[in-house]
């Protein structure tokens, strides 16, 4: 799971606002610590996610040109995002979208 959804089941589920009050460490740190980091940004993976299910919508209605628009922002959003990571070391120099 993203750090964002553990935080959101913390809070819905078990009534902890906040968990770093308590551990004195954000999720993500602890999940970093445990070996269970993400491969990429999670605002990076929710992205590409987005990108998907317009793509994905963009095969059944063809001439939705707003859609179109919306995916054209989208991906530039993922490459602008991907640069900077890979500027500063969060993602492998590779890293392609």
């Amino acid at each position: 799971m993203q750090p964002g959804k553990i935080g959101l089941v913390l809070r819905d589920a078990y009534g902890i606002p906040l968990s770093r009050p308590i551990t004195g460490k954000k999720i993500y740190q602890i999940m970093k610590e445990k070996g269970l980091g993400l491969k990429e940004p999670a605002d990076l993976t929710n992205l590409i996610k987005r990108a998907e299910q317009l793509k994905k919508h963009l095969e059944k209605n063809k001439h939705d040109k707003t859609a179109k628009r919306g995916l054209q922002l989208t991906e530039a959003k993922v490459r602008r995002l991907a640069r900077y990571y890979r500027d500063t070391g969060v993602l492998d120099p590779k890293w392609k979208y």
